[in-house]
């Protein structure tokens, strides 16, 4: 389940202008800091520092989730 609503996150953060605080409420986490924290766990990458990498890249990082 947490890997089904941390991509629904990873997919607001690159298609909309929601604020991290914004994303991490719609994703049923109390505060930023928590949500960033499992977020850089699973993804190895800051939300903020989602945007600097190509598509390409993260579609290998989310098969990679799958498999852990």
């Amino acid at each position: 389940m947490a890997w089904w609503i941390l991509s629904y996150a990873k997919k607001l953060l690159r298609k909309t202008d929601l604020s991290l605080p914004d994303i991490a409420e719609k994703t049923g986490y109390a505060s930023e800091v928590s949500f960033s924290q499992v977020f850089k766990k699973k993804f190895n990458l800051t939300p903020e520092n989602l945007e600097r990498f190509p598509k390409m890249l993260m579609i290998v990082i989310d098969l990679n989730c799958l498999f852990h």
